[in-house]
């Protein structure tokens, strides 16, 4: 029997009656192996070359519930778009004369946000799945995907880019594709494996 005592206590703390008394235990655990849903198998796919995301969301209101489940998968596209493309911008900007960097960071910013939100708000459902939860909410998960290849996504925001000036240098459309590609394919692959997806 284990018995611990504390500093300036004379009451004996006792072991953990579970793993006294084994007789007492009387159901076994189950266990049950989770499974992917098939709107999170969908969302890990590429088909035609168009970049998806995964989300779900509970509330009281299936609408708002698949609302906020849609926003997030957007919101998850928009910053894997991005980051790529801020990323690129600043390496296609070091290669700029500084006469021709007349672009605020913020400038920059804004110009990239507003290409990329255009792309999200064209997205579309390509799977979904409501789950009645035992606490009276509905689950919704979603799958959403960019509405062209993320090759021509990429290329039309870096031809707008190089139109109003922000990558400050001739460049080369194939090498940012290239580039941006593989930046948001690396930070997707991440996301994915923190989430156990």
């Amino acid at each position: 029997m284990l018995a611990l005592t504390s500093c300036g206590s004379k009451k004996v703390a006792q072991a953990d009656e579970y793993y006294d008394n084994p007789k007492q235990r009387t159901v076994r655990p189950t266990r049950v192996a989770q499974q992917e849903s098939r709107v999170e198998a969908a969302a890990k796919q590429y088909v035609n070359g168009k970049l998806r995301a995964f989300a779900s969301s509970k509330d009281y209101d299936k609408t708002d519930a698949r609302r906020d489940a849609i926003r997030s998968a957007q919101v998850e596209l928009a910053m894997l778009i991005e980051n790529g493309i801020s990323q690129t911008v600043k390496e296609f900007r070091k290669k700029a004369t500084a006469n021709k960097k007349m672009m605020t960071e913020k400038e920059i910013e804004d110009h990239v946000e507003s290409f990329v939100i255009q792309v999200i708000q064209n997205t579309r459902v390509v799977d979904s799945q409501a789950y009645d939860v035992s606490d009276g909410t509905v689950e919704y998960e979603v799958c959403v995907e960019i509405p062209s290849p993320v090759d021509n996504v990429i290329g039309e925001i870096g031809d707008n880019l190089s139109r109003e000036g922000v990558l400050a240098v001739d460049y080369d459309k194939h090498q940012f594709i290239k580039e941006n590609k593989e930046i948001i394919e690396n930070n997707r692959a991440r996301l994915y494996e923190k989430l156990g997806k």
